[in-house]
C-alpha cells in the first residue's frame, strides 16, 4: 500500500510532462518567439540587477573594499548559469576570477577587447559582440563599470555566457519538445547560437559554409532589416546532410545598443 501515493505521483509528474508538451505545441511560433525573448530579457536584468547591487560596495568608500574576490563568490553562488564573474582593474587587467576554475587567468590584460576599450571611452553598462575569450571560446561579456564614493571609475565587473549554455537552458526550458530548432544572430550575421554548435561563431555572409544557400543569405539579410516576420529557405536537414525547405520565424531582441536577432526554425 505504501507503493500507492509513489505511483499516483509519477502519474501526475507524466502527466504534467505531456500536458506542456501539449501546450506547447498549441502555441503559434511567434507566440513561442515572445516568451522566448521575454524569458532571454528577464535573464539578463537579473544579471544586470545584481551587478549593479554588487558595483554598490564600491560606491561606499574611496579605494576597491579588501574582500572582493568574497563579493565576487557570492554573486557567483546567485548566479551559476555564467562560466564566470571577474573583477577588472581600470588598467583592463583581470584581477579576480571566480568560480576558482578560472583563476589561472588572473592578471591577464584584457584592455585591448573591443569592449573593453568601449568601456573605457563610455563608462556605461555593455554587453559584448561575441568574442574569443583568453580561455580558448567563443562568449558573449556584460561589462558593469564600478565607481568609488568620489566617482571614480575603479574598474569593472565583467560576466561572461557560454551561448551553448546560458541560451540552450532557456531553450529546453520554453520549448521541452524537439519541434523548433534555434538561431540567434549579429547585426553583423554572427552567430551567437545554433542548435547545430559548430556553427557557433562562424557568419552567415562570409564563411564558406553558407556560400552556396542562396535562399537562406537572402533571408539573413531580410531578418537583419525586418524587427520580426517570417520566410523559407533550404539548408542542410538537422544531423544530416539531406537538402530540405525550412521555415523561419524571427523577433529582435534590444540589449544596450546590441540587437540580437532570435530565429525559430521548423522542419518539415
Amino acid at each position: 500500500m505504501k507503493r500507492l501515493p509513489i505511483i499516483l505521483a509519477l502519474i501526475v509528474l507524466l502527466a504534467t510532462m505531456c500536458f506542456s508538451e501539449a501546450t506547447v505545441s498549441k502555441k503559434t511560433p511567434m507566440q513561442l518567439l515572445e516568451r522566448i525573448t521575454e524569458t532571454l530579457k528577464t535573464r539578463i536584468k537579473k544579471f544586470e540587477h545584481d551587478m549593479a547591487t554588487t558595483s554598490s560596495v564600491f560606491s561606499e568608500r574611496e579605494e576597491s573594499p579588501n574582500n572582493i574576490k568574497d563579493i565576487l563568490k557570492d554573486f557567483y553562488e546567485k548566479n551559476t548559469s555564467i562560466y564566470d564573474i571577474s573583477f577588472i582593474d581600470s588598467n583592463g587587467i583581470m584581477q579576480y576570477m571566480v568560480p576558482a576554475s578560472t583563476s589561472d587567468f588572473e592578471g591577464t590584460d584584457v584592455s585591448s577587447h573591443e569592449h573593453m576599450m568601449e568601456l573605457a571611452k563610455r563608462k556605461q553598462p555593455l554587453i559584448s559582440d561575441l568574442f574569443l575569450t583568453v580561455e580558448g571560446f567563443f562568449a558573449i561579456d556584460i561589462v558593469w563599470p564600478v565607481f568609488n564614493k568620489t566617482g571614480e571609475m575603479m574598474g569593472s565587473l565583467s560576466l561572461i555566457l557560454q551561448p551553448e549554455k546560458f541560451f540552450e537552458e532557456i531553450f529546453h526550458e520554453v520549448l521541452p519538445s524537439k519541434e523548433y530548432e534555434i538561431w540567434i544572430m549579429q547585426k553583423d550575421g554572427t552567430i551567437l547560437f545554433d542548435s547545430d554548435q559548430d556553427e557557433i561563431g562562424k557568419n552567415l555572409f562570409t564563411d564558406e559554409l553558407y556560400s552556396e544557400y542562396e535562399r537562406l543569405l537572402e533571408l539573413g539579410k531580410t531578418i537583419l532589416r525586418e524587427q520580426t516576420g517570417e520566410g523559407g529557405y533550404e539548408y542542410k536537414q538537422t544531423g544530416g546532410t539531406k537538402i530540405i525547405d525550412k521555415k523561419a520565424f524571427w523577433k529582435t531582441v534590444f540589449l544596450h545598443g546590441k540587437e540580437w536577432k532570435v530565429v525559430l526554425i521548423k522542419e518539415p
